[in-house]
């Protein structure tokens, strides 16, 4: 009988280390699934929030798309741009961002309230004037125009699921709603001069020509450098003339404090250029002083052409209308024409018109073009963005601008 007591025992004891195994088994699995599931919905969230920032993205481009447009009509681009215009750019962009097409576009006001049709406010974009084909522009009262000066877009866009699937949930849809506004630059703390750079890096040659490259110019207040000033040649650094042919330093001292106050800008278009390089000219020093250690805005360009373009009248203008003119791009000398493509933020330091500071501006020669240098006058400064981008900040209005130079259209994403 005590054999048989302690061989139950044993037995007893067998049983009870099995359940304790089996408990762990189970604890073990629901564990591994719980940590699964932790990681599917990290891995799905991750994915979801990529797609909606992705989806934001698409529709911010597809809004700014359209007040491009709108600010293409604003500025009096030949032919006028219509509703169509603005609703072909709305759904390239929004195509080529991956949404969903055709997407929801309506107009609205400076404010990026939904317009209707009649100019007045609309309680949503649903019941708004719509953006497409064969669409009118709206009226609006107290925009830069007389027409609507914004385009709010709503997209979306499907992705799928990683791990979803395993509960039934393959795929979701991201949407996002966007609105982008054209109107004239206000606000903004820097002068337009009338001074065009190249696109990118120039320096001088031992002949004091000017030596273009390819290369950007290096931006941000760790690159200071000089941009040169040359002799007369094509691809240099250009003084605007907003009076061809008869311009000269005197105007130009003027033109560069806005008195009078300067034309307005379009671009892209060809402009006259009075003179390239250095001027020397102790008025135009004394007004570029007046702008040291500020921010200002300046045209850049990126062809020449040695006689006066077709279409000059037009608000915007075209390469080829050089050609078509009877001109030869590249040109020789001064009394240029400039194909100004867009606007620099540059922070100027310091400036030499004078011609003989050779050592100033060589000293700050960035050196970005082999065998160039900075030859006796140039601009000290740095650009405020990367692709003569407007870095500093500038918002957008009905006005014509906060000073009494020239007036800027720009777009602004509001929402």
């Amino acid at each position: 009988m005590f054999r048989l007591k302690e061989v139950g025992t044993v037995q007893i004891r067998s049983y009870r280390q099995r359940d304790e195994r089996g408990q762990a088994i189970a604890v073990l699995a629901i564990s591994a699934v719980a940590l699964l599931a932790m990681v599917a919905l990290i891995v799905d969230g991750g994915n979801a929030f990529s797609q909606q920032r992705i989806t934001q993205n698409a529709a911010d481009a597809s809004s700014e798309a359209g007040a491009v447009v709108l600010m293409q009509r604003l500025a009096g681009v030949v032919p006028t741009k219509t509703g169509t215009d603005v609703d072909t750019a709305v759904q390239a962009k929004a195509a080529a961002n991956g949404l969903t097409t055709p997407v929801q576009a309506c107009y609205t006001d400076l404010d990026g309230q939904p317009l209707a049709s009649d100019g007045s406010v609309a309680a949503s974009c649903d019941v708004a004037a719509q953006v497409g084909p064969g669409l009118p522009i709206p009226p609006c009262t107290g925009c830069a125009g007389t027409f609507a000066a914004g385009v709010e877009v709503h997209g979306s866009r499907p992705f799928n699921n990683f791990f979803g699937g395993i509960v039934g949930l393959n795929g979701a849809m991201a949407s996002a709603q966007a609105t982008a506004k054209a109107g004239y630059v206000t606000g903004y703390p820097g002068q337009v001069i009338p001074v065009t750079f190249p696109v990118s890096a120039t320096g001088c040659d031992g002949t004091g020509a000017a030596l273009t490259s390819t290369t950007p110019w290096p931006w941000g207040p760790e690159n200071v450098l000089s941009v040169p000033l040359c002799g007369n040649s094509p691809g240099n650094v250009g003084w605007l003339d907003w009076t061809p042919p008869s311009g000269g330093a005197s105007e130009l001292a003027g033109a560069i404090v806005g008195n009078p106050p300067n034309p307005t800008i379009t671009t892209p278009k060809w402009y006259y250029i009075t003179a390239t390089g250095n001027v020397n000219s102790g008025p135009v020093q004394t007004s570029m002083d007046s702008w040291n250690g500020g921010d200002i805005y300046l045209p850049i360009f990126n062809a020449t052409c040695n006689s006066t373009p077709a279409n000059t009248s037009n608000p915007v203008g075209q390469i080829a209308d050089c050609v078509t003119g009877g001109g030869t791009l590249g040109g020789n000398g001064q009394n240029q024409w400039y194909f100004l493509v867009g606007f620099a933020a540059f922070r100027l330091n310091q400036s030499f018109i004078n011609g003989n500071d050779g050592g100033m501006c060589d000293a700050y020669d960035a050196q970005l073009v082999a065998g160039g240098n900075g030859s006796t006058s140039c601009l000290i400064g740095y650009f405020e963005g990367p692709n003569q981008a407007v870095a500093f900040g500038a918002a957008v209005g009905a006005g014509g601008g906060s000073d009494n130079s020239t007036s800027l259209l720009g777009v602004q994403l509001i929402k």
